[in-house]
């Protein structure tokens, strides 16, 4: 680009997307979606039941709350810490999808369990799970197609193990073994 003019004057371009404001009051009425998690009863006798809250803003859904109940007291101080700390960045971050990763990452030294004939590492990282496919359904994304026909992987459970190039290699989440 030629500039045929003297430079007077410049400034820098604001992005045209502006983030979403932080929550500061909670409405008096939200909405939500209550999930019931089964862990085995070695984790946990009673299922525990997580329930998001969402409010509209800017024509977008935005989770605003999360809870997580059970009868199983030996988790409530753990699951109270947790709901305030994911209510909290639900409040004051436009795209929670980042905590979802941290969560999903989590695993548990007795080596996690199947849920649903899906391997969850941890309890932790199922409570991630679930809280990422709400973020996904309130943003109108589908699931996409399961890659099956495969042999189990060992990091996600999902049926999806391939050779490829060489070496076996998840389709779904890129977990591979070479030799």
């Amino acid at each position: 680009m030629k500039i045929d003019k003297q430079i007077t004057a410049w400034s820098i371009a604001e992005d045209e997307q502006t983030p979403a404001q932080e929550i500061t009051e909670r409405p008096a009425e939200v909405q939500g979606t209550t999930y019931k998690i089964r862990p085995p009863d070695n984790i946990s006798s009673s299922a525990l039941y997580l329930t998001i809250n969402h409010i509209e803003q800017d024509g977008k859904k935005r989770p605003i709350e999360v809870f997580i109940n059970s009868k199983h007291l030996e988790h409530y101080q753990w699951t109270v810490a947790m709901t305030r700390l994911i209510s909290a960045i639900f409040r004051h971050t436009p795209d929670p999808g980042y905590m979802v990763e941290e969560l999903k990452a989590v695993f548990d030294p007795a080596g996690g369990y199947y849920a649903d004939r899906k391997f969850q590492p941890s309890l932790v990282a199922h409570i991630g799970k679930v809280i990422g496919q709400h973020l996904d359904k309130l943003q109108g994304k589908t699931d996409a197609p399961k890659i099956t026909g495969g042999a189990r992987c060992p990091k996600c459970g999902e049926d999806a193990v391939k050779r490829l190039d060489g070496c076996d290699t998840c389709t779904s989440c890129g977990h591979g073994k070479c030799g």
